[in-house]
């Protein structure tokens, strides 16, 4: 069976627009949960993930854990990149305490990266609106 649209998630964090499209594949021992975040109606760069199931009984709704690492690997990949560029401005090779320090003060002011963590905490919360494939 190929992979099909089943549902996607919309909602609003710091003034940015969330949509997480979630599909839906079976295979032979179970089945697959993959999400993908778009945000403002761009697709984010790193922001899909994954999961396989026999079963999901821990979930609080369905997609719940594909969508929160889709928004998980965004946060690792935009950190990532910032922490790149903060150490080429900064002409470090290694991070030191003292710089440690400061780029976790410059992430705090990162309005992208405060925004995924903030869309992270509403999935973990509760179900954000979902829109089913025949309501898109």
């Amino acid at each position: 069976m190929t992979k099909s649209f089943s549902r996607s998630f919309h909602f609003s964090v710091n003034g940015k627009e969330f949509r997480i499209q979630n599909f839906y594949d079976e295979n032979r021992s179970g089945f697959n949960h993959t999400s993908v975040v778009f945000m403002d109606g761009l697709r984010l760069t790193d922001g899909e993930a994954r999961c396989h199931y026999i079963n999901r009984t821990w979930e609080k709704y369905s997609y719940q854990s594909s969508a929160m690492q889709a928004v998980q690997n965004e946060i690792d990949y935009q950190t990532a990149t910032a922490k790149r560029i903060f150490k080429l401005n900064n002409h470090l090779s290694r991070m030191t305490k003292r710089a440690s320090e400061n780029f976790a003060a410059e992430l705090k002011k990162n309005e992208l990266v405060s925004s995924l963590v903030k869309a992270l905490d509403v999935l973990r919360d509760k179900q954000p609106k979902t829109v089913y494939s025949w309501e898109v």
